[in-house]
């Protein structure tokens, strides 16, 4: 019999098919072997959901060792389409990321900009702090010296008081 709507399913669970699983029909040989490949799909989850998650992102991609291998088969070994399908993708790909490239570029070319004028107003505040620094260590050096000139001053003042004679030089100015 033709259906009118082709089949989508691959295994649908007929009458027929049930009578052809044997005396157990789907509870016997089919049932345990469809537990055991449910089981196995749980237990290797990751690794399967690994695999799908590449179609995502890429659903062309090559499952083949070798790239021959799938055009050999079909197309009956011709070499030349081979090359020519290879350029094809390789140039198909090529577009795609080149498109993708220029999508991000103007996504992020905002966020460079504000970073851009961010540094720059960062290393302005820097260089203003860096001048502020060194003329804060130029008045430090210039009260160091002052201070140096002050302490041996005031050692000169503490040597003539306490001399008890009038010979230091001190001494000789008031004349």
């Amino acid at each position: 019999k033709k259906l009118r709507v082709p089949e989508k399913v691959p295994y649908r669970l007929t009458q027929n098919l049930q009578n052809a699983l044997g005396i157990a029909g789907i509870e016997g040989v089919f049932s345990l072997s469809s537990e055991n490949v449910l089981r196995i799909l749980r237990n290797r989850k990751e690794i399967l959901l690994n695999l799908l998650e590449s179609f995502i992102y890429d659903p062309l991609i090559d499952w083949t060792g070798h790239d021959t291998g799938v055009l050999v088969a079909f197309y009956g070994g011709q070499s030349n389409l081979y090359e020519q399908v290879t350029v094809k993708k390789r140039q198909v790909e090529k577009d795609s990321l080149l498109r993708m490239f220029h999508l991000r570029t103007i996504e992020i070319r905002q966020n460079w900009i504000n970073l851009g004028e961010s540094i720059n107003r960062t290393m302005n505040k820097l260089i203003q702090r860096v001048n502020d620094m060194n003329e804060l260590e130029k008045n430090v050096n210039e009260h160091d010296i002052k201070m140096n000139i002050m302490e041996r001053r005031l050692d000169y003042f503490k040597a003539a008081l306490e001399s008890s004679s009038t010979t230091h030089s001190l001494f000789s100015l008031l004349d």
